[in-house]
């Protein structure tokens, strides 16, 4: 059904005005609860990143007992840890749900790509990271449905990792107020923040104990691998190999992790030297036991700079995807080393001391807020909202 809804213009349109008529005529017959905050992390596919980050610091908070919280899931049976009302993302019942919610959190669309926002609603999007890949209608590509969303849904606030990535947000969603997109960093952040403040002892602490969950050596060193997904095309350099031989140098001092996009549904890569955590909940924690990270044109590079330890970029279908998803900006730009040949990678690992820490910090600092603290104005938004009753 979602392959025929963005090959055809009649059935997307359709859609929209259904949907559409649908949640106002349910906003306006179904009582609205003031206080009810309905949370999805990519479109239900998970319950992860910066909906969670929100939501579990609201439940370690007071305004926890003055709201109700309803995570929207493809399939709730699988998130028995979610122990507030569940709802299944494709159903009526969430839709009756959404249009009669005063918040929606979410990091991409939570209203099924129709930009309608009912009357008294609040919709706040922590979005899934600063764009690197061109977003909205300059896309190559895109569907009617997501051009459509893009150019018309409005937010009332729309977290940013800096100043840089709101000067993209304000052109890739026109009908968002600039005031509206606040510069200070994501939620899923927050948490690095505090982890950079502990103690040596007490990082070293919360790293072992993940590294047990994982049935992870404390005794070597981490790479994290996690490049972006490709849409319509792959060849051969999209993907590092991770081949026994190339890798046996880096392999014996360290352990490589590899996390899939979640819109990969597929094992990345094929390797018994590599631990797969593409299913692990919690991406923070991977960035706390990582010593190193590889990707490609992923917005996490961006978020994994905050801890200020390398990250090399491979790119060996730099002109192919450049090409058919386009990106704002050079490689060159960030700062970062890059390669278009696995050899360079490994070659880049195994010279780590020389690496251009400097030339990171600088990176950070011009993509990243100083000091995150985006969860705790989200939480006051909030609260003053339900206390007065009112978004005005």
């Amino acid at each position: 059904m979602k392959n025929k809804l963005k090959n055809s213009m009649i059935l997307s349109h359709l859609y929209v005005e259904i949907i559409t008529i649908l949640m106002w005529t349910l906003n306006r017959i179904i009582p609205f609860k003031k206080n009810r905050l309905v949370f999805a992390s990519f479109s239900g596919r998970q319950f992860s990143d910066s909906p969670r980050a929100v939501y579990e610091s609201i439940k370690e908070s007071d305004l926890y007992h003055e709201v109700k919280c309803v995570w929207a899931f493809e399939d709730p049976s699988k998130f028995p840890e979610v122990t507030d009302q569940k709802v299944a993302i494709n159903s009526f019942h969430f839709f009756l749900i959404l249009a009669t919610s005063r918040f929606w959190i979410a990091n991409s669309s939570i209203e099924r790509m129709v930009p309608y926002k009912p009357n008294g609603v609040y919709y706040i999007n922590t979005w899934h990271g600063f764009p690197w890949k061109v977003l909205g209608d300059k896309e190559p590509s895109i569907d009617f449905l997501m051009k459509n969303w893009y150019k018309k849904v409005n937010f009332d606030m729309l977290t940013a990792s800096g100043f840089r990535d709101k000067m993209i947000f304000e052109s890739v969603f026109p009908n968002t107020p600039s005031q509206n997109i606040y510069s200070t960093g994501l939620p899923r952040n927050d948490e690095i923040t505090r982890f950079l403040r502990l103690n040596n002892e007490d990082r070293k602490r919360v790293t072992n104990a993940i590294k047990r969950r994982l049935h992870l050596s404390n005794d070597k060193s981490v790479i994290l691998y996690a490049p972006t997904f490709r849409d319509g095309f792959c060849n051969q350099k999209s993907y590092l190999r991770f081949n026994a031989v190339q890798w046996k140098k880096v392999l014996s001092r360290f352990e490589i992790l590899s996390r899939a996009h979640y819109n990969v549904q597929d094992d990345l890569v094929d390797s018994d030297s590599v631990v797969d955590v593409s299913n692990y909940s919690d991406l923070v924690d991977l960035f706390f036991i990582a010593d190193v990270l590889i990707t490609d044109y992923s917005s996490i590079m961006f978020d994994f700079a905050i801890m200020e330890k390398p990250i090399f970029l491979y790119t060996g279908d730099f002109e192919d995807y450049t090409r058919t998803r386009g990106v704002y900006f050079s490689r060159e730009v960030l700062g970062l080393p890059f390669t278009d040949e696995e050899s360079g990678i490994v070659e880049g690992i195994n010279d780590l001391e020389n690496y251009n820490l400097d030339s990171l910090k600088c990176f950070n600092r011009q993509v990243n807020v100083r000091n995150s603290t985006s969860t705790k104005i989200i939480l006051g938004k909030v609260e003053r909202i339900v206390h007065s009753g009112t978004i005005s």
